[in-house]
C-alpha cells in the first residue's frame, strides 16, 4: 500500500543557501529591489519541505494580460525557492491555443520541463458567442503558437490534475491550486472523486482563486460559501463555480479568494508596461498586448453600447483612480482625451496577480509587509476561508500598495532573470502578430459611431425606464446598413467593431 504524504511532516528545515541566493537576484545590489529580494531569506531558511508551496495554475491565458503577469511572477517566485510549480492548465473558450501560447511562455520561462494540459471550454451556456469569438488582441501571437514544442499534443487537464495528485503518494506535496480562471475543470475533478473527504483532504493543501465568495453561516453554525456571479471566473461556468465552493464546504479543504478590491488597491502605475520591450520576447508581447487592451478599456465606455456598467464614470474611476469630485474628473467625462494621453494615467490592475502572490505563502507575504503579522491564519476559527478584499475598507489584513510594489519587482526580476535565454529560443524581433481584418473600412466605420453613441445614450435612458427611449433604441437595433434613406442605419455588432483600425488611428493622433 502507498503511502501518503502529509502536510507538515516534514519538521526540520530545508536547506537554504544563502549565497547561491544572493546571486540569482536580478539587481544591482543596494538597489531598492535587491533589498524586496533579501526579504525573503529569513523566511526560506526557516522553513521545512512542507512549507513550501507545490502550485498547479489553471488559467485563461491571453483572456487578460494580468495571467501572463502572474505567471511570469510565478516563474520568479520558482526559481528563488518559495515555490514549486507542479504545472498549468490551460482552460477557456480555445483552449488548445491557450495551451500552445501557455507552454510557450514556460519554456521562454525556463520552465520547459513542465506539464502543460489543455482544460475545458470553461462556459456554461455555449450560446452565447463571447465564449468563441476572442477579441482582437487575444491569441494573436503567431510568432508563439508556431513553436516546435507545440508539434507535441496536450493532456487533458482533469489528467494532468490526476497525475500531480497521485504524485503525493510519492512523497510530494499536496497540491496548492492556484484558480485564475473558469473552475468548471476542478469541478469535475471533485465530480470525479465524490465523497472522498479524506483523499482530497491529504492530497490538497489549499485552493487559492481570483474572483470571491461570501462566507456565510447557517442557523446551526455551519458555514456557506456563496459565489458572486459578478466576478467574471465564477460567471462563466456558475454550475461550476456553486459545486467548487460547496465542495470546499463539505470536504473541509482550506480556500483563500481574492477578489477586484483587494486588486484595486494594489493597482500598479502605466509606466510598468511603457519600458518592457527590451525584455526580451515576453515583455514585447505584453507590450504590445497591454495597449491594446487598455484602447478597447478605453474605447468602448464612451462609445459602444453592449456593456452597460463599462460607462465612462467607470473608465475614469477604476481605469485611471480619478476622484470623481475632481475638476479633472468633470473634465474628461465631458470631453474625453485622446488615447495617447489618457495611457499614461491609466493603472495596471492585476486581478491575477493579487491571487498568485496570495499562492506563495502567508510567511512570505508577512515577510515582505503584505501580510499584517496578526492576521490569523484563518480569518475566522469556525471555517477554514479567507476573502481578501470583501470590500474597499475591508482587505482582510493586506497592505495593497505593498502588494502592488513588491508583485512588480519580481515580474519584473523574472523578465530581467529569463531575457537572455528567451532570446535566444526567440529573438524579440522575430515576433509577430495575425494581422485582424475587417469587413468594414474606417471611412465607412466613421458614419456608424454617431449611431453607435446614440444607441448607448438610448440604452442607458431605456434601463432608467424611459419607453420613448426603448422604442428608438429597438429601432436602431432593426435598422440596416444598406439602408442608407432609413432613418436610423446600422448599430454595428460588437464582431463589427474595427478595433484594430481605430487603435491604429488613435496611436497616430486621432481622436477615437
Amino acid at each position: 500500500m502507498s503511502s501518503v504524504a502529509v502536510p507538515g511532516a516534514s519538521a526540520a528545515p530545508s536547506a537554504f543557501d544563502e549565497r547561491a541566493f544572493r546571486k540569482r537576484i536580478p539587481f544591482p545590489e543596494r538597489s531598492p529591489e535587491y533589498g524586496v529580494y533579501l526579504s525573503l531569506i529569513k523566511v526560506l531558511r526557516a522553513r521545512k519541505a512542507s512549507d513550501k508551496p507545490r502550485i498547479l495554475v489553471i488559467t485563461d491565458i491571453e483572456q487578460d494580460y494580468d495571467d501572463l503577469m502572474a505567471i511570469v511572477f510565478l516563474s520568479e517566485m520558482h526559481r528563488l525557492g518559495a515555490v514549486e510549480l507542479a504545472g498549468f492548465i490551460a482552460n477557456h473558450g480555445k483552449p488548445e491555443t491557450r495551451a500552445k501560447f501557455l507552454r510557450t511562455i514556460v519554456n521562454l520561462l525556463g520552465l520547459g520541463h513542465l506539464p502543460v494540459a489543455e482544460g475545458t471550454i470553461g462556459v456554461e451556456d455555449q450560446s452565447k458567442k463571447v465564449w468563441i469569438d476572442d477579441s482582437y488582441y487575444e491569441l494573436k501571437n503567431i510568432t508563439f503558437a508556431e513553436q516546435p514544442w507545440n508539434n507535441e499534443p496536450f493532456q487533458k487537464g482533469i489528467d494532468l490534475i490526476e497525475q500531480l495528485v497521485q504524485e503525493v503518494d510519492q512523497g510530494k506535496e499536496p497540491l496548492t491550486v492556484l484558480l485564475i480562471s473558469s473552475l468548471q475543470d476542478i469541478s469535475e475533478y471533485f465530480d470525479r472523486h465524490k465523497g472522498e473527504k479524506s483523499f482530497l483532504q491529504s492530497h490538497f493543501k489549499k485552493f487559492v482563486s481570483q474572483g470571491g465568495y461570501e462566507v456565510k453561516e447557517n442557523a446551526d453554525g455551519s458555514c456557506v460559501l456563496e459565489p458572486i456571479m459578478g466576478m467574471a471566473n465564477n460567471g462563466w461556468h456558475p454550475t461550476a463555480a456553486r459545486n467548487f465552493t460547496n465542495c470546499l464546504v463539505e470536504y473541509d479543504l482550506p480556500s483563500d479568494a481574492w477578489s477586484r478590491e483587494a486588486a484595486k488597491e494594489a493597482r500598479l502605475d502605466g509606466g510598468t508596461f511603457a519600458d518592457l520591450a527590451p525584455f526580451g520576447p515576453i515583455g514585447a508581447h505584453l507590450s504590445w498586448l497591454y495597449r491594446r487592451q487598455e484602447f478597447k478599456f478605453y474605447w468602448d465606455p464612451f462609445n459602444a453600447p453592449y456593456l452597460p456598467r463599462l460607462n465612462a464614470e467607470w473608465y475614469l474611476k477604476t481605469r485611471l483612480v480619478l476622484d470623481p469630485k475632481s475638476k479633472i474628473f468633470s473634465e474628461f467625462k465631458k470631453s474625453p482625451p485622446t488615447f495617447e494621453k489618457v495611457l499614461p494615467l491609466t493603472k495596471v490592475i492585476a486581478y491575477d496577480g493579487c491571487a498568485a502572490m496570495g499562492a506563495v505563502g502567508d510567511d512570505v507575504m508577512r515577510a515582505l509587509g503584505i501580510m499584517d503579522e496578526n492576521l490569523p491564519n484563518y480569518n475566522q476559527a469556525s471555517h477554514r476561508h479567507r476573502v481578501f478584499g470583501r470590500g474597499e475598507r475591508d482587505l482582510g489584513g493586506i497592505d495593497g500598495a505593498k502588494l502592488g510594489e513588491t508583485f512588480k519587482i519580481f515580474f519584473l526580476g523574472a523578465l530581467r532573470a529569463t531575457k537572455a535565454n528567451a532570446e535566444k529560443l526567440i529573438p524579440s524581433s522575430s515576433v509577430r502578430h495575425q494581422e485582424v481584418k475587417y469587413d468594414v473600412s474606417l471611412d465607412v466605420f466613421d458614419k456608424q459611431i454617431p449611431y453607435l453613441r446614440q444607441s448607448k445614450e438610448l440604452a442607458d435612458e431605456a434601463r432608467q425606464g424611459n419607453q420613448e427611449s426603448q422604442r428608438k433604441l429597438e429601432q436602431l437595433k432593426a435598422a440596416k446598413l444598406d439602408g442608407a434613406d432609413r432613418e436610423f442605419p446600422k448599430v454595428p455588432e460588437p464582431e463589427d467593431i474595427p478595433y484594430e483600425l481605430l487603435y491604429q488611428a488613435a496611436i497616430h493622433g486621432a481622436h477615437y
